[in-house]
């Protein structure tokens, strides 16, 4: 086996737009609610490492990543029903 002592990738991605939808729930003394939500943001960017190992068989796979993201912008829209 050919011994790499370090393979790693420096990942890049660009996305105009990520939405995410979903439902939450709140029960806690002073409100008890749940609904749906909506969380749309806008020009993310992510950057980071992806740490790659070649195991026993010769098949390449991601050891450890670090990612960082960031937005222009984040619309958040939160439905109640009472």
């Amino acid at each position: 086996m050919t011994y790499f002592p370090l393979l790693q990738v420096f990942v890049v991605i660009n996305l105009r737009r990520v939405i995410i939808d979903g439902n939450y729930s709140v029960n806690n003394l002073f409100v008890s609610n749940s609904g749906p939500f909506n969380i749309t943001l806008i020009n993310v960017t992510a950057n980071g490492t992806v740490d790659l190992e070649i195991d026993d068989e010769g098949k390449l796979y991601a050891n450890q990543s670090a990612i960082d993201m960031g937005y222009e912008k984040m619309d958040v829209s939160i439905h109640t029903y009472l």
